[in-house]
This record gives C-alpha cells, sequence and structure tokens, in this order.
C-alpha cells in the first residue's frame, strides 16, 4: 500500500508515530559547532549541537563502553551568531513539540534526516 504524504512534514510525524525514527527525550551536549559562511554576498552563520542519548551513555558505561556511544547532530534554526559554548556539557531534554525533522541534502541529492531545533529552545 501506498501512502502519500502532501507535505514532509507529514511524513516525520508518521515516522516517529510508527517508530521508524526514534528520538532520545534526554540528551547530553558533547560538542558545539558555530561557523559562517558567504552565500549570495551575505553571511549566514550556522551552529550544530553533537548529542548523544544519555540512557545510552549510561547503559554503555556500565559495560566500560561509554566511548561507543552513538551521537547525532542537531541543526539549530535562528542561530545568528550568538555565544553558545555554554552549551557543552549541558543537559537537553527533546520532545516532539520543540524540535522538527527536515530532509537533509548534500550536493543536491537527499542524503537522510536532520534534527532541527530552533535556538530559542536552546539559549
Amino acid at each position: 500500500m501506498k501512502i502519500r504524504y502532501k507535505k514532509s512534514e507529514d511524513f516525520f510525524k508518521n515516522l516517529l508515530k510508527e517508530g521508524v525514527v526514534k528520538i532520545p527525550e534526554v540528551v547530553q551536549v558533547q560538542e558545539v559547532r558555530a561557523d559562517r559562511f558567504e552565500q549570495n554576498g551575505r553571511i549566514v552563520d550556522y551552529a550544530h549541537l553533537y548529542v548523544y542519548s544519555k540512557s545510552e551513555h549510561e547503559a554503555l558505561k556500565e559495560l566500560g563502553l561509554e566511548d561507543n556511544v552513538t551521537t547525532f547532530k542537531i541543526k539549530l534554526k535562528g542561530y545568528r551568531g550568538e555565544d553558545i559554548a555554554y552549551l557543552e556539557n549541558q543537559t537537553l531534554n527533546l520532545t516532539e513539540e520543540v524540535y522538527t525533522l527536515d530532509f537533509a541534502y548534500e550536493k543536491k541529492r537527499c542524503v537522510g534526516f536532520d534534527l532541527v531545533l530552533p535556538i530559542s529552545e536552546v539559549i
């Protein structure tokens, strides 16, 4: 059975609902990366948080394997060059109400999904 979605947002909501994509509710920020680039003559700031699931980390730590924890990137939407270095080692609570999923592109090809969080949710 084919399911057609009118909006990508509906597609992503269904992935979460069906458990195809699972986002941990509590994550620890391992690294903060912020930079800028020039696009069409204007400077664009961007930032990413590299995080891991706290529960997965704790389970692996009991086995002495915490270095094997899975990390993933969160794109910060609306980042305007603020100092966010203090977020490193902070714990964040993620709920479906605050983040969105979006298609990730590389060289105009879809290569996966991005987890996007508004900067207002972390500062």
